[in-house]
């Protein structure tokens, strides 16, 4: 692959404009935020515990695009898996660091849409539903005996960042 060679965005770093949508009609939500937010850290109920995929939007300018060159967008932190999508096509799925996945063959001059999908086990619904107060809607069950020391621990969730996206020779 090569040496970097250049950072090609440096404005993904502040991923500015971030909406968050959470894919669940039943909770939809834009959250609107200046950088990457993990999903633990958003306030509101249906949102915190929220367990699933999420999706992060955004758009980046390049000038020419050298196709002799390869484009990798790196995610920075992520829980749990990830999907990268570029201008509406699928570029790869990532579990494990480096979350770094190669866009060359989906990059163009001018505007890119970016859209980043980060799914998150069951454990954050299953503590929300755990800590919900009576008459509150929940959406898990299971027979599974809930501790009572890690109940109110949650997982953390969702793309933290900084998002990248680098150039190689």
């Amino acid at each position: 692959m090569g040496t970097p060679d250049t950072i090609v965005m440096d404005s993904l770093k502040s991923y500015i404009d971030t909406t968050l949508a959470i894919a669940n009609p039943a909770e939809a939500r834009a959250v609107k935020s200046k950088s990457p937010a993990g999903i633990t850290m958003v306030s509101g109920r249906a949102v915190k515990y929220f367990s699933g995929t999420a999706a992060y939007h955004n758009c980046f300018f390049l000038g020419a695009v050298d196709n002799a060159r390869t484009y990798r967008i790196d995610l920075g932190m992520v829980n749990y898996m990830a999907e990268v999508w570029v201008n509406g096509k699928y570029c790869g799925l990532t579990w494990f660091s480096p979350h770094s996945i190669d866009i060359s063959a989906v990059v163009k001059e001018g505007e890119n849409t970016l859209e980043i999908r980060v799914t998150n086990p069951w454990k954050n619904r299953i503590c929300g539903d755990k800590l919900a107060k009576a008459g509150e809607t929940t959406y898990t069950w299971t027979s599974y005996p809930w501790s009572k020391k890690t109940k109110n621990i949650l997982m953390p969730a969702g793309l933290l960042g900084p998002v990248t996206i680098t150039l190689y020779k």
